[in-house]
């Protein structure tokens, strides 16, 4: 098992279908993935994240990727874009009237 702040590595080997109960809380921005196919995540015990895995070896990833994250990636983005153009618009003008 390999456990970092936003990313979670666990290697299964189960005879039959089985469901994993992680014991943390079930907090919306998590997304599961089994063999690289994601799955999903319910919320167990009211409070914790379970997953149903399949029989069989498997690695399952859990990765904290909120949606506020990549719309504030997004945002800050274009401001830096906005901020380019206002600079080389700016030193335009600056320059035609000289």
């Amino acid at each position: 098992m390999k456990y970092k702040s936003r990313k979670l590595e666990i290697k299964t080997h189960n005879a039959s279908d089985g469901f994993l109960v992680l014991s943390e809380v079930f907090y919306p921005g998590w997304k599961a993935l089994i063999d690289g196919a994601e799955a999903e995540i319910y919320r167990t015990d009211y409070a914790l994240r379970g997953i149903a895995v399949p029989s069989g070896e498997h690695k399952i990833e859990f990765l904290y990727q909120p949606a506020s994250f990549k719309w504030g990636a997004a945002i800050s983005g274009l401001g830096v874009m906005l901020l380019f153009v206002i600079a080389i618009f700016g030193r335009r003008q600056i320059d035609s009237e000289a």
